[in-house]
Order: C-alpha cells, then sequence, then structure tokens
C-alpha cells in the first residue's frame, strides 16, 4: 500500500513538471520593458513627491548678448507655479515673477511697473534672458526629471558601468537621442544629455551635490549648457525646503504699481 502512494506521488510530480513546462514563458521584451518601467519611475519619483518647494542661492545665466548673476529665491507650488526672486547688491530686492505654464507676471521693483501676459517660451526669454521651456526651468529648479511625459516607448539601450546606468532614449520625431545617467546608489540622475541623430550637441545637463529629505533627492548644483545657442545656466542652492506649506505663492505688490498687459 505504501508503494502504491509513492508510486502515486511520483507520477504526479511528474505530470505537473512536464505540464509546467508546456506553459509558454512571460517573452523576454515583456519582462526588459517591465523592468525598464520600474527602473524609469524610480529615477522620477521625486516629481510625485514634491507638492511645494522653497530654495535660496544663486542664479547665474550666461549667453552671448547678456550675463546675469545675483542670488535669488524660488517658491514652487504643485502643479505648475513657479515664483522667482531676485535680489542685487545688498539683499535689494530687484525684481519678481510668477510664471505658470500658461501665464506671467512680472514686477520691476525698481520702475514699480508689473508686466502680466500669456507665457510661451518668448515670453520666458526675455524674462530670464535664456531660450528654455517652462518645463526645462520647472525641472532645473526642482531636480524633478521626467521621463515617461516625454518618451512612449522604453529606452533602446541600458548599460551598467561602475556603479550607473544609462538609459538611451529615441525620438524619431524629433530627430534626436537623449541620454540619462543614473547612480545606482540612490537612483538620481548625475548627468543628462540630448544629441541628434547626426551626433550634434543640443543640450547638457549636470546635477551634483545630492541632499536627501524625507527620501526625496535635491541636487544643490544644476548646470545646464545649450551647445546651439552657446547658453548656460547654473543653480546653486544655500538652503532649501521640501514640502512644507506655501499659502500665497502670489506677488505682493504695491498698491499704486503700474499695471502693463504684454
Amino acid at each position: 500500500m505504501k508503494k502504491n502512494i509513492i508510486f502515486v506521488f511520483t507520477c504526479a510530480a511528474i505530470v505537473i513538471s512536464f505540464m509546467q513546462g508546456c506553459v509558454p514563458s512571460k517573452p523576454v521584451y515583456e519582462e526588459k520593458e517591465a523592468s525598464y518601467d520600474r527602473l524609469v519611475k524610480k529615477v522620477e519619483i521625486n516629481k510625485i513627491r514634491i507638492k511645494s518647494f522653497y530654495g535660496i542661492g544663486s542664479l547665474n545665466v550666461f549667453s552671448q548678448d547678456e550675463s546675469l548673476s545675483g542670488n535669488f529665491e524660488v517658491f514652487v507650488k504643485r502643479p505648475d507655479s513657479l515664483k522667482i526672486i531676485i535680489y542685487g547688491p545688498f539683499g535689494i530686492d530687484l525684481a519678481q515673477m510668477l510664471v505658470t505654464k500658461n501665464n506671467f507676471k512680472f514686477y520691476d521693483v525698481m520702475n514699480n511697473t508689473l508686466y502680466t501676459g500669456k507665457n510661451n517660451k518668448a515670453v520666458l526669454k526675455q524674462l530670464i534672458k535664456l531660450d528654455i521651456s517652462f518645463d526645462e526651468l520647472y525641472e532645473s529648479l526642482t531636480g524633478a526629471m521626467s521621463m515617461t511625459d516625454r518618451f512612449t516607448s522604453p529606452p533602446s539601450v541600458l548599460n551598467s558601468n561602475q556603479g550607473s546606468l544609462q538609459l538611451t532614449f529615441n525620438d524619431s520625431l524629433a530627430q534626436r537621442k537623449c541620454y540619462y545617467k543614473v547612480d545606482m546608489s540612490d537612483m538620481t540622475i548625475s548627468n543628462y544629455k540630448v544629441i541628434t541623430y547626426a551626433n550634434k550637441e543640443i543640450l547638457t545637463g549636470t546635477y551634483t551635490n545630492y541632499k536627501i529629505t524625507d527620501e526625496i533627492a535635491i541636487p544643490m548644483k544644476t548646470t545646464l549648457e545649450y551647445k546651439e545657442t552657446q547658453q548656460k545656466l547654473i543653480i546653486e542652492y544655500r538652503n532649501y525646503e521640501v514640502n512644507k506649506p506655501i499659502d500665497n505663492i502670489d506677488l505682493i505688490v504695491p498698491y499704486d504699481v503700474k499695471i502693463v498687459k504684454w
């Protein structure tokens, strides 16, 4: 009787293992896409976690036509509000700007004039003397990179080298490639590069000296170089706060301010 029971269990095990071998395994490309998706979400988790941001430091803009340097404060409130205050020598308040995806306000303190209007890339160039989009400015100020908003397909190349990963995205519509170098220890981006299919550099970004607060990593220094226009933006923080309440992000202007619609 005992031998019969052992025989039955042995046969059952053989049948089960045979059936499992006949079940088609998950395609390799599906597993890769799933792993890519998880990796990208880990990298850009900061964008989800940051609800508000306050920072103080220095802002430097370099171009062929004009160079600007000074201290600044920035207030960021999701989903799309940026308030920047620029200071001159001795802490004098020179200008304030409030920018969203659709609108802007710019207060020229010295002339007591408030400019308002619709926001676009041409307006941003006038305000901060740099060819930059709203999304690029938003991400530069917070270090919260976004990839899934720009690319619908997984990276075409995934290389591992000495504790870092390189993600390569192809943008066939714009005829360019985007490279992200990711530090595997904390899943932060250290370098970002955009080049054309003809290997001409468009933009490079460098993010250094990360500080982590409540599992949110913020680069204390960000450098963007626009190769075609020979422009550079350097943001360096001395101090910052994440997810502290910002009750009122609007500009505070005098009652007698002159309003100009742009």
